[in-house]
């Protein structure tokens, strides 16, 4: 598919995509594989549950978890 579309596919974080869901955007745009018990990676996931938790509808993409994503240590 990515050939047919001249891109790469792009993947959108929604309140039922789960921490699987954030390990493989991570991977797609860092290439860095982080187990699921990863502390910062549990805690960031904790904070997108919490904004869905609170109203959130709209997908998470990555530019607004590119900044958060490279701090994780």
């Amino acid at each position: 598919m990515p050939a047919l579309l001249g891109r790469p596919l792009e993947v959108s974080l929604t309140k039922d995509s789960g921490v699987a869901g954030l390990i493989f955007l991570i991977k797609q745009h860092t290439g860095r594989e982080l187990p699921k018990d990863h502390a910062g990676l549990q805690a960031l996931h904790a904070e997108l549950v919490a904004e869905f938790d609170a109203g959130r509808q709209t997908a998470v993409e990555w530019e607004e978890v590119a900044e958060r994503v490279r701090r994780l240590q």
